[in-house]
């Protein structure tokens, strides 16, 4: 199984996600799941609720050598201003992606190692874990290719909702596929879980997620629990 062999677990995180921007800043609570679904499939899910926009993000997922594969993603909007929908399917036998909101194949030819736009976060965070030198991902993004680069900023003990949490600190590098300033933080104790994301855009707009619970078989974090025990 997926998480024998790289020592994560299946999970579930709570997060309180925010994005300053606008007239008004909105926030609102947000769930990753990790979870095996069936016959070597796992499920990565990531949900976020609002009066403004409801977003729901996911990917069937297989791996192969610590490698995430994405057979199915899935993306979703729906709010005030507009609705958004994508689908689509990953045909690793014939190298191919079928578009099925657009009932097409997209011209992207699959390699090894490329991620949808939600696989490549766990893949990340696998490769954290495995003390993976190269943190470069190929992400399928609408109908390109684009290169999101990573690196190992520092270690050190985060402030957080929890407590104080040994964690190692990751920044995204700008590059001509990357235009937003990106900084996370990954739990070492907790299976490497992400435990805060802060972005920044050009246009000053600022987003932020913070870990507030955390399950997994046998690690637990829940900055309730901590406040009602005071």
């Amino acid at each position: 199984m997926l998480s024998h062999a790289l020592n994560l677990p299946a999970y579930t995180a709570y997060y309180q996600a925010e994005w300053r921007g606008g007239w008004i800043p909105v926030t609102v609570g947000a769930i990753r799941n990790f979870s095996p679904v069936d016959n070597g499939i796992w499920s990565l899910s990531f949900k976020a609720e609002s009066v403004v926009v409801d977003l729901n993000e996911s990917s069937d997922l297989t791996v192969k050598d610590g490698v995430l594969y994405p057979q199915f993603y899935h993306y979703k909007t729906k709010g005030m201003f507009e609705n958004t929908k994508l689908e689509r399917r990953f045909e690793w036998d014939t190298k191919r992606i079928f578009d099925l909101t657009q009932n097409e194949y997209t011209e992207i030819e699959l390699q090894p190692r490329i991620q949808d736009n939600i696989s490549y976060q766990e893949q990340l965070r696998f490769d954290l874990a495995n003390n993976v030198e190269d943190l470069t991902y190929s992400v399928v993004h609408r109908n390109k290719i684009k290169n999101y680069v990573f690196y190992r900023a520092g270690e050190g003990k985060l402030k957080t909702p929890n407590g104080e949490i040994k964690t190692i600190e990751v920044h995204q590098l700008i590059n001509e596929d990357n235009n937003i300033e990106s900084k996370m933080w990954f739990a070492v104790d907790y299976d490497f879980v992400l435990v805060r994301l802060w972005q920044k855009r050009k246009n000053g707009d600022e987003q932020e997620l913070t870990l507030e619970r955390y399950e997994s078989r046998d690690k637990k974090l829940n900055a309730y629990q901590k406040i009602k025990n005071k």
